[in-house]
């Protein structure tokens, strides 16, 4: 996200030494400062580090946040059948819950109608090798 810093009066304020207030934020709460990047600094900007929002990979934990579902919706039935990054069992799966193989939003929006959301299924505690929705 950027950040704009205004002037009393309405007007923004120009980059200085008020950007390392952000650093210090960003800082405190374990977030990236655009001040520190090595190629091209982003003064106004912090971001969470993807180190932070993903376990090992986007690719892989979207496709388990999927998975999650199709498992609760019971067209998984064990851990063996999840592959990885969204195969053909995944999608075979998807296809048998709401009539689609392709993940959109409006799918994933289906399957939110449907089971609630993704944070209240514990159809995955206990599989240590699947991190908990937190």
């Amino acid at each position: 996200m950027d950040i704009i810093l205004f002037k009393p009066d309405g007007s923004i304020l120009k980059a200085g030494p008020q950007e390392e207030q952000i650093a210090k934020g960003a800082d405190k709460f374990g977030l990236t400062w655009g001040g520190r990047f090595r190629r091209g600094q982003d003064m106004p900007h912090i971001e969470i580090p993807k180190e932070l929002f993903f376990k090992q990979s986007f690719d892989r934990d979207e496709a388990l946040q999927w998975q999650k579902y199709l498992f609760h919706a019971g067209a998984l039935s064990n851990p063996d059948e999840l592959d990885g990054f969204f195969g053909q069992n995944s999608a075979a799966a998807l296809n048998k819950v709401i009539g689609t193989r392709e993940r959109t939003p409006e799918a994933w929006e289906k399957l939110f109608t449907k089971f609630g959301p993704i944070e209240g299924l514990t159809d995955f505690d206990g599989i240590d090798f699947i991190p908990p929705v937190k």
